[in-house]
């Protein structure tokens, strides 16, 4: 069987002149992308909560009523 080749991964910076300004627009994207996000959450409905419990009431069958008879009969 043969073995699966092992790879050696190198990083290097690479200085670019514009690099700050470069960095400022990628945070200001940031910035936008997680006020968007805020404001769609308090657009949004809140999530269903939780039932509340039913230890105390009485429950009735009805939603799972016996079949009828068949059409064929």
């Amino acid at each position: 069987m043969r073995r699966a080749p092992e790879w050696q991964i190198h990083r290097s910076g690479v200085p670019h002149l514009d690099g700050a300004r470069r960095w400022d627009a990628a945070y200001q994207l940031l910035l936008t992308w997680a006020q968007a996000l805020e404001t769609a959450r308090q657009v949004l409905p809140a999530p269903h909560q939780q039932e509340e419990e039913d230890a105390d009431r009485i429950l009735h069958a009805g939603l799972d009523h016996p079949p009828a008879a068949s059409p064929d009969d």
